[in-house]
Parts: structure tokens; C-alpha cells; sequence
């Protein structure tokens, strides 16, 4: 939705009047910074102040203003001051006396130097200057009364707007006023993270526009949308969204008493529920409650009971303990196409009225997870007598989800790939976040451990065992994983030497008789590059992942495309699938890596076995080339 014409509003007329009330040397970006919503910039304020200039002049000639097409492109100046008597300044030299900074109009100066000065006479010149400025202003003031526009939701954002902001947001489908403070109160505060290269200043002014603008563009800008989620209070966030759509959350989730599941068909025997819930919800929250709050497990978990839930009270119209197996069929058709009006952006605030539980059709890997996990959902209802039997045994997965669950194990960097990276994170370490880098990817890639154990490690669960005489004493770490299984995994020395240097760089003890038990082996860092002795949670450790993979990723670009792609695809848990590939291309027995890496089935460790296939591979390559020769 491009426009033709940027429209003239009332805040462009006040940017012009005290543009032309005030002096020559008026500083354009306090300006703009007061009047308009496109920021300090001194080339941008010049290329505003000639558009309106021009908009102007084309908004006379519209009207048949003849005049105001000359005196509003006139040069800004009052002219030069005559000689003036010995003992009284001009009204320039009075100017540069009392007021050098431009803090008075022009009216406002001209009244204090006639008060200074009652008997001075302006020069020709000066009153010239002042004629014509008042004419100015009354031509201003004629076309403003009659093409200023308030602005309105429906109006394009390249209409009000600086032309490379308008293109930003255009590029995220930010079309009209009316989208973009939608989008603004669905997404939050921090809006701006979803539109590329438009940075937390400039989306304060926007919102400021937005707000000085409210009588027109309505509704506006939501309190709760302007200020951070960490000073708002969480159940007013959640109740706010009440009213507006019957799709929510979990947490605010209404369900009516008919589909509550109190009398769900496949309830079990009276008398014997052992989950305590009288209803569907309540079931669930029982299930979510018997795994470690708030770790990544548990909130894909979340994710997934919350998504069949509403589901089959909204779309489905039965309670979830009344679903049977044609309805589970059902379900996973739907997960592969979600209609429009259960999708948003991935980003959306659980409390915003615009959540919706998907972000887009789930691809075969990610159908495959549900499958896994909302069976074993129903498993567990069934189990605590809840549930009288799990609809999901009537359903299998189909080859494609087999193949993409299993395929997994493809998301593993080459030892190249993983020594670049080393690399790197380790001419980086001479900064606090590279080394903080250095030591969670070693840390990461020798254990093969998830990201919220990363994240749990402390001090503490570091223990020395004698081994032999070869190797002495030796380190490891006690794990608590999935499931809340303990297993001890072996830590190499070059490790913790690598630990050492990091934790010295954090200003604490290296020797482990003066360690803090308590200390987290990761920290976090603040905006500064500062430590806190705070453990780093699950994703402020993914996002220093993801920015040591794309800083790598650019230096990587030039000598190895290939490898700065499979760079710039990973994430933390690639890091657990290298080393598991790399445990057994080396060599490592099967059952080792299984416990090292907290697997419950030798099965799941075994999609790790790619040597064999690897072989073939070459095997085929090498028989190829000698029959072509």
C-alpha cells in the first residue's frame, strides 16, 4: 500500500512555525525531536525541512494561495542590521548579548529589547524582517486551517512518516497507522525487535507520534504496550485480555462448563483420579507440575497440552477427556495447516490479545515432538486415573515424521566446522562475552549437555575421582537431567583449564579449595559485558550462542560458504548432536555415550551411528570416479 503524497499534518505546521519563529541557527533536530517522529539526524532534518517546503508550496498553489507560495520559500532571514547608535545595541547584537543558545522567538526577543530599550528604533531592515515574518505566519496559519490532516488508522505509514522508517516497517507488513499500533500492543514493549534495523529510539518517538496523535488514531497505544513486562503486574497483563479473544492462554484460559471436561466420556472410574483435578485444565497443570517449572522441557510441554486443549474446545467442540482416537486423527491433520485465525508471529506475548497458540503449519520434525509429547501426556492421565484410556495408541506416525524425528541427528557441525568455531571463541577471549564463549562451547561440546543443565551447573557439582596411575585424579560433573535422573559426566582437563581462565576472569578464586559451592559455571553477563553472579538462564544462553554461530558465520563466509550456512542454521542443542556424532565417529562405545548423554534408550543414542553410512557414501564416491576414468 503505497501512497503518492506524504500528508500534512497539525505537528508539521508547529515544526514549521518554530522553525520560522526562531533564529537562523535554530537547531532542526530539537525540532523534529519535538514536533515529528523522525529523529535528530541532521542530513534526514535538511531533507524533512526541504519536503515540507516544497508540500507547502504545492499545498498553496492547490488553494490558489499565490502569496504563500513565495513567502514560504523565501530564505529564513530577518536581514542585515543597520549602524545603530553607540549606546544601544541592535536588535542582532542584543540577540548575541542575552540570548546566543535561540531560546526566544523572535516576538518574545523583540519584547525584551524594547523593554531594555524603550527609545531604540529598529533599523530598515529589522523591520522588513519582522513584516515578513508575520506575513509568513499568517500564510502558514492560512493553509493550515485548511489542508492539515489528522492522521487515521486507516492512512498509509509512508504518508506520515520518513520514507526509509516507512520502508522498514513495510518490509514486516506494517502497511497503516491502524497496523502498526496493533502490532505495537500485541507485541509490547520491545515492538521494534521484529522490524530489522529499527532501533529502540526510533520506536520511542514513533510511539510518542502515536500517542500525541490519539484523538485520531484510535485506540492507541496501550499503557502496558509502553513500559517493560518486568514493572507490570503479570495477573493484570493476563486479565487485560480477557474480553477480547476466547483463544487464550493457558493461564487465562476461560473454559466454558460444558467442555471443562467434569463429565468428559472417557473419564475414568469414579473415586479413583489420583491427579487431584476435577477438570481438564487442572489435569493438565498436574501433569505440567510433576516436571521442573519453567525449563525448556516444561514449557514445550506447556506448549503442547495447550495447543490440543483449545483445540478441542474451540475447534473440535468436546472436552479434551472426551477426545477418541478419530479425534486425535483429526487433531494431527489440523497441526499441519492451522487456519489463519489460530497463527500469529512468533514473538507475541502470551498476554496480548493477538497470542495465538501457533505461529505456522508444523513441519514433519515438529508433528513428530507433539505426537511424543501429548502422548505421553495421555499416557500419564491414563496411568493416574484420570484418563480411561490414551486415543493416541489408535495413532502412529507417518514415515515422514519417523524420518524427520530420526534426521535430527544431522544438525551436527564437522570437526571443521566446530574447529573454526573453537577458533574463534578463542581470539574473542580477550572479551568478557568471548570468554564467557570459550569456556560454555568447550564446556558444551564435551559433555553433550542440554541447555537448561548447562544453565544449572554450579560449583558444587564439580567432583574429583582417582582413576589409575595414567591419569591420576580426574573431574566430573553431577547432571541432573530429564526426569530428574542424576548421571556423573567425565570432565577432560582441558576444560577446566579453560574454566579456570574464565572463572579468574570473573574476578573469583581459580584454586577449587576457595571456590564458592554455590557459584553458577556459567554466568550471566549485563548490557555492559559486566559479570553478574547470577546463573545464565536457558535463553540468555541461547542468544549468546546464537551470536558466537553468526559472528563465526561472517568471519567463516568468504573462505567456506557452505560451513558459514550450517553456522548460521545452529542453535545450542546442535552443539549436544556433535557430540554425540563425533563421541562415536571416534570410536566411543555406544552404552558410554548413552549414559554421558542422559539417554534413556539406547535407541535414541543410536541415531548418532552415521560412520557406517558415511563409509557407503565413499565407498560409492571412489566407484564412481575409478568407472569414469
Amino acid at each position: 500500500m503505497k501512497s503518492d503524497t506524504r500528508r500534512l499534518g497539525l505537528s508539521h505546521f508547529a515544526f514549521y512555525r518554530a522553525y520560522l519563529e526562531g533564529p537562523e541557527a535554530i537547531n532542526l533536530g530539537v525540532l523534529a525531536d519535538r514536533y515529528l517522529a523522525c529523529g535528530r539526524d541532521p542530513r534526514r532534518m535538511r531533507t524533512t525541512l526541504r519536503w515540507l517546503q516544497d508540500e507547502l508550496a504545492a499545498a498553496a498553489r492547490r488553494v490558489g494561495d499565490r502569496e504563500a507560495i513565495r513567502l514560504l520559500r523565501l530564505p529564513k532571514r530577518l536581514g542585515e542590521p543597520e549602524d545603530a547608535a553607540t549606546d544601544t545595541p541592535s536588535l542582532e547584537e542584543y540577540r548575541e548579548q542575552t540570548d546566543p543558545h535561540g531560546v526566544y522567538t523572535e516576538t518574545e526577543l523583540l519584547l525584551h529589547y524594547r523593554a531594555a530599550y524603550p527609545g531604540a528604533a529598529l533599523s530598515r531592515e529589522e523591520r522588513r524582517g519582522l513584516r515578513l515574518r508575520e506575513r509568513r505566519l499568517a500564510a502558514l496559519q492560512r493553509l493550515e486551517k485548511v489542508v492539515a490532516e489528522a492522521p487515521a488508522n486507516e492512512h498509509p505509514i509512508d504518508t506520515w512518516f520518513d520514507p526509509s522508517i516507512a520502508a522498514r516497517l513495510a518490509n514486516v507488513k506494517i502497511l497503516t497507522l491502524g497496523q502498526l499500533v496493533s502490532t505495537i500492543n500485541g507485541t509490547g514493549h520491545r515492538w521494534f525487535m521484529r522490524v530489522p534495523r529499527l532501533g529502540a529510539e526510533t520506536a520511542e518517538r514513533i510511539v510518542t507520534w502515536l500517542v500525541a496523535n490519539a484523538a485520531s488514531v484510535t485506540p492507541t497505544v496501550a499503557e502496558r504496550a509502553r513500559t517493560p513486562l518486568r514493572t507490570q503486574s503479570r495477573t493484570d497483563l493476563l486479565a487485560a485480555s480477557v474480553a477480547t479473544s476466547t483463544i487464550a492462554c493457558l493461564e487465562n484460559l476461560q473454559l466454558p462448563v460444558a467442555l471443562s471436561g467434569t463429565e468428559g466420556a472417557n473419564r475414568g472410574a469414579p473415586g479413583k483420579n489420583q491427579t487431584g483435578a476435577t477438570n481438564d485444565w487442572e489435569a493438565i497443570q498436574a501433569w505440567l507440575n510433576s516436571h521442573p517449572k519453567e525449563s525448556a522441557t516444561w514449557r514445550s510441554y506447556r506448549t503442547q497440552a495447550e495447543r490440543i486443549l483449545l483445540w478441542s474446545v474451540f475447534e473440535r467442540g468436546k472436552a479434551l477427556s472426551s477426545l477418541n482416537v478419530a479425534d486425535i486423527a483429526a487433531y494431527r491433520e489440523f497441526i499441519k495447516a492451522p487456519p489463519r485465525q489460530w497463527t500469529a508471529p512468533r514473538g507475541i506475548e502470551r498476554w496480548s490479545p493477538h497470542w495465538r497458540p501457533f505461529v505456522g503449519p508444523l513441519a514433519p520434525s515438529s508433528r513428530a515432538t507433539a505426537h511424543r509429547v501429548l502422548h505421553a501426556l495421555f499416557t500419564w492421565l491414563v496411568d493416574m486415573r484420570y484418563l480411561d484410556f490414551n486415543p493416541w495408541l489408535g495413532n502412529k506416525l507417518t514415515a515422514e515424521e519417523r524420518d524427520a524425528a530420526s534426521s535430527k541427528a544431522l544438525h551436527a557441525l564437522t570437526r571443521e566446522q566446530y574447529g573454526f568455531l573453537a577458533r574463534f571463541a578463542d581470539e574473542a577471549s580477550h572479551l568478557p562475552w568471548g570468554q564467557r564463549a570459550q569456556c560454555m562451547l568447550i564446556l558444551a561440546y564435551a559433555t553433550g549437555l542440554r541447555v537448561s543443565e548447562l544453565c544449572a551447573v554450579k560449583l558444587r557439582h564439580l567432583e574429583t575421582k582417582w582413576v589409575d596411575d595414567d591419569i591420576g585424579m580426574a573431574w566430573t560433573l553431577r547432571v541432573r537431567g530429564k526426569g530428574h535422573k542424576t548421571r556423573v559426566v567425565p570432565i577432560p582437563s582441558v576444560v577446566m583449564d579453560a574454566l579456570a581462565r574464565y572463572l579468574g576472569w570473573r574476578g573469583l578464586p581459580i584454586e577449587p579449595t576457595y571456590w564458592q559451592a554455590e557459584t553458577p559455571i556459567i554466568a550471566s553477563l549485563t548490557r555492559s559485558g559486566q559479570h553478574h553472579e547470577q546463573a545464565v538462564t536457558p535463553l540468555g544462553l541461547a542468544k549468546a550462542f546464537r551470536r558466537l554461530f553468526m559472528q563465526a558465520a561472517g568471519h567463516l563466509q568468504q573462505g567456506d560458504p557452505k560451513g558459514a550456512k550450517r553456522l548460521e542454521a545452529a542453535t545450542t542443542h546442535w552443539l549436544r548432536h556433535t557430540y554425540g556424532t563425533h563421541m562415536i565417529e571416534a570410536g566411543m562405545p555406544l552404552d558410554i555415550v548413552q549414559d554421558n548423554m542422559g539417554h534413556a534408550s539406547p535407541a535414541t543414542t543410536s541415531r548418532y551411528v552415521t560412520t557406517e553410512l558415511d563409509r557407503r557414501i565413499r565407498a560409492a564416491e571412489q566407484f564412481l570416479k575409478r568407472a569414469s576414468t
